[in-house]
């Protein structure tokens, strides 16, 4: 009787084979976290704010200070340019012509004209009363020789001269008039003249 020989494994017949008699080896699994790979958010950097150095508290009180006495300076100046009438900026004009002249009964005006200004001041002096129903009305007089241009009517402080009388933009005209109308003013003077003002020569 034959021994039967033992089967070589190299030679064993490939139908012999079984699936899934070995386990297929699978590849290893590539590591996730790669020391030499930057992710995105790794590449993101914070910029360092630099610090701030903390103002000296000297130079804090000299900063408010100087702040004051800005405030201060215009808030004077600003008092001072709306407080300053038009007849203050007339006489105070580096231009200013001074005149006076006299009328009928008495009356008199003291005159000052700036061209810088466009403007004339007149006080008057010696200004009787008017008449009951009247009022003294102030004209101006173009050089065109054209119609008169009324100014308004007096107060009874620029008839007393507490008051000065202020004619602006003069220029144009040659002179100022004074007249005695009806209360309410005319359209043109009525003549007699009580006073005339020379506004340019």
């Amino acid at each position: 009787m034959d021994t039967p020989l033992p089967r070589d494994k190299a030679s064993a017949n490939a139908d012999d084979f079984e699936p899934g008699s070995y386990a297929e080896q699978e590849p290893a699994a590539e590591a996730s976290d790669d020391s030499s790979v930057l992710h995105a958010d790794q590449l993101t950097v914070e910029d360092e704010i630099p610090e701030r150095r903390p103002m000296p508290r000297r130079t804090k009180l000299v900063l408010l200070v100087v702040a004051a006495v800005v405030l201060i300076v215009g808030a004077f100046a600003a008092v001072q340019t709306l407080g300053r009438s038009p007849g203050d900026a007339v006489l105070g004009a580096g231009d200013v012509v001074k005149t006076s002249v006299e009328g009928e009964n008495g009356a008199a005006a003291d005159v000052a004209v700036s061209a810088d200004r466009n403007a004339a001041v007149v006080t008057f002096r010696n200004l009787p009363a008017p008449g009951n129903g009247q009022v003294y009305q102030l004209w101006k007089i173009p050089a065109s020789g054209s119609a008169p241009v009324s100014v308004g009517s007096l107060s009874s402080e620029n008839i007393s001269g507490e008051e000065p009388a202020v004619v602006e933009n003069i220029s144009g005209y040659k002179a100022a008039a004074l007249t005695l109308e009806a209360r309410g003013g005319a359209q043109s003077p009525t003549p007699p003249f009580t006073l005339e003002m020379k506004l340019a020569e």
